[in-house]
């Protein structure tokens, strides 16, 4: 899969190989559909790097003693592996910087709720509305106008009717 340049990003993590391949996310897009990617900070750096259209959202540990106690009461690896991961997640924290945004995994309900937050906010970030605004093809004048507008995140065409309102 690496050879023939099937992944969209893959990397080594605490010896073992992880991926993502490249079809299922571009078929997805190219639907309209939005993606989600689990990956480490080297996957995210290569996202990015190819798509220049993402957004990315560190994962952070309230504290380092709060990730060790989560890895060691999870009772699935050896102390060394532990360890390992325990260094890795020091070096990903190092570059937290990289990303867009940070979100404390503290209380789980609130970490999910904060990257709700963020997935509404870029849905409606200016760059990815403004240029599809000024696209506004009417099909139909008068008080009830059709308008055929590409969607501000999905990449799509839709059809819909707007009511003008008194004064605009």
């Amino acid at each position: 899969m690496i050879d023939n340049d099937m992944l969209l990003e893959y990397n080594e993590y605490c010896g073992n190989f992880y991926g993502t391949p490249r079809q299922p996310v571009e078929s997805c897009i190219e639907r309209g559909g939005e993606i989600v990617l689990e990956v480490d900070v080297n996957g995210a750096a290569n996202v990015r790097k190819k798509c220049s259209d993402c957004f990315s959202i560190f994962i952070m540990p309230p504290s380092f003693e709060v990730l060790k106690k989560r890895l060691e009461g999870r009772g699935t690896e050896s102390e060394e592996v532990v360890k390992a991961r325990l260094d890795q997640a020091v070096a990903e924290i190092g570059r937290a910087a990289e990303y867009d945004y940070i979100v404390t995994n503290d209380v789980l309900s609130d970490a999910v709720n904060d990257i709700y937050g963020i997935i509404r906010s870029e849905r409606l970030r200016t760059s990815r509305c403004i240029p599809n605004f000024l696209t506004l093809t009417p099909l139909c004048c008068g008080r009830n106008g059709v308008y055929h507008v590409k969607s501000c995140y999905r990449k799509t065409y839709q059809t819909f009717r707007q009511p003008l309102q008194a004064g605009a």
